[in-house]
Formats: structure tokens, C-alpha cells, sequence
């Protein structure tokens, strides 16, 4: 659920009359739900999403100053981050997905102090939550973080692979992503954007030797830990990205249609297109 306030339930025991009542209960629940932002930011023109592959160093961001933008992870990093994010004109939302070891909780608090540090106060904030103990709302809560940030919580609930295709009218029930980009484009096709444009999403981590090669940036905080995947789980991972893609190019049968900007993207289930966002 997309929600500036979770609601914890009681873990009855496990039998299918009460898991019967829990999915009742959900869909009752979100059916009451409206939140303001999803009212306001729906049906927008265009937006655009960035990811973190090298090729989002072409791009001219400063460009990007008027315009909705939705960025993900150690997006703000980007020496223009402040620059193109910092706007009270249009939407500006940075997305972090649920979560997850090897990185300790002390790592993760570093990093999420020095987004803190970067992330201008007109930014909405996305958080993903799973059923870790540590992740993200509770470290944020217990470390009192983006006090002054607005911010919001969505819970995964399962993995993208058990799903063919989806209807979704309200955010009940957000299946698990491979990528954090999906995320990102799965709320962007919820707000029913017209136009969506993808800098820097092209998913060939697999054409690179080390970690740091795959991404626009060398080091991050959060990232020391990590070891590059063998070929066959580069492979696994690519073919759960691709086709988690094509379910949310089709998602809710919207009129909302995905550009992709680069042309070394693997992602060629979008059209390509030239950026150009003073057209």
C-alpha cells in the first residue's frame, strides 16, 4: 500500500478462512483509501525516470529542471541532481526500493544520511518495505530520518514471476521487482503518465567485468559490499527484468505508452526515442 501511514495487522493462524478475511479486509481497506498525491499527479503529460546505467552521463539533466522527474536509488549523486530536483513548480519523487542484506544496518543509516544530506525538501519521498526487520521504515523511524522530507511507505508483498498480467485500481497489493526501476515505472504507469521517458534504464550489467562498470558512478557507501554476479545470474536476473517489463508496459491497459532514450538499452520492448524534453 502506498500510504503516508501503515496499518499492522495480528498474525492469526495460518488457514485459508483467515487468509480469506485478510485479503477482504486489504481490498476494504485501500478501496477507502485516497491519497491527495495520487489525486494531484495523476494523468501528468509527461515524466521522466532515470536510472543509474553509465549511459545517463550523455543526457543533458539540467534540462530536466522543469519537468516531472522520478529518480531511484544513488540517483543524487549526480553532480546536477540538486540543480534538475530542486523545483516548487512541478513533481519531483525519488524511489528506493525494499531493502536487503548483505549491507548492515550501519551502512544502510550512513547512506540514507547522506541522501538526507542531498535530497532537496520539495521531493516525495518513496520507500519500499519488506519483511525484513531491518528495513526501511524502521531504520528510518528509529534513526528519525527525512524529518523534514515528506515522505511514503509501500509494502512488496510477492515476487513479479507469479503474475501474467495486472489490473490494479488502488495500491493493495504491490508484487516484488527485480529491479528498482520497475518500481519506478509500476507507480509512473499507476498515475496513468501520458508519456514516460527512461534515461539511463538499460540493464546490460552483464556486458560489464566489475561492479562500478555499470553505473554512471565508481563507489557508493551502500555498494562496497558487493561482488559481481556470476554469468548465470546476470542471465537469471535479466530474463525476471525483461519480463517484468513487458507485464508493466501492459499495466491497468492504460493509455500510457514508455520511451526509452537510449539506444544500448536491452529493454527494446520500448520504443526508442530521442531525449529531447524542450520539444
Amino acid at each position: 500500500t502506498w500510504s503516508q501511514n501503515s496499518i499492522e495487522l495480528k498474525k492469526p493462524p495460518m488457514n485459508i478462512k483467515n487468509l480469506v478475511k485478510k485479503i477482504i479486509f486489504r481490498f476494504y481497506q485501500i478501496k477507502k483509501e485516497k491519497n491527495p498525491f495520487f489525486e494531484k499527479y495523476k494523468n501528468l503529460p509527461e515524466f521522466y525516470i532515470l536510472g543509474s546505467s553509465p549511459s545517463l552521463l550523455n543526457f543533458d539533466l539540467k534540462k530536466l529542471k522543469n519537468k516531472p522527474v522520478l529518480t531511484l536509488n544513488n540517483n543524487f549523486i549526480h553532480p546536477d541532481f540538486n540543480y534538475f530536483m530542486k523545483s516548487e513548480e512541478v513533481v519531483k519523487i525519488h524511489l528506493v526500493p525494499p531493502i536487503h542484506p548483505p549491507q548492515s544496518e550501519k551502512t544502510w543509516v550512513l547512506w540514507f544520511k547522506e541522501m538526507e544530506k542531498k535530497m532537496p525538501k520539495n521531493v516525495f519521498l518513496f520507500f519500499g518495505i519488506n519483511n525484513y526487520k531491518v528495513n526501511t521504515k524502521y531504520l528510518i523511524n528509529k534513526y528519525q530520518l527525512f524529518d523534514n522530507h515528506k515522505v511514503f511507505y509501500f509494502k512488496v508483498y510477492h515476487e513479479m514471476v507469479f503474475f501474467k498480467r495486472i489490473k490494479i485500481r488502488n495500491f493493495n497489493f504491490i508484487p516484488g521487482f527485480n529491479v528498482g526501476s520497475s518500481y519506478g515505472l509500476f507507480l509512473l504507469k499507476y498515475l496513468n503518465s501520458k508519456k514516460i521517458f527512461m534515461l539511463g534504464i538499460d540493464m546490460n550489467m552483464i556486458q560489464y567485468d566489475d561492479v562500478g562498470g555499470y553505473r554512471f558512478y565508481k563507489k557508493s557507501n551502500h555498494q562496497r559490499v558487493e561482488k559481481k554476479p556470476k554469468k548465470f545470474t546476470q542471465v537469471l536476473g535479466l530474463s525476471k527484468t525483461i519480463k517484468e517489463n513487458l507485464i508493466i508496459k501492459n499495466f491497468n491497459d492504460s493509455n500510457s505508452k514508455i520511451y526509452n532514450c537510449s539506444n544500448k538499452s536491452y529493454l527494446d520492448m520500448f520504443p526508442f526515442t530521442k531525449y529531447n524534453p524542450e520539444a
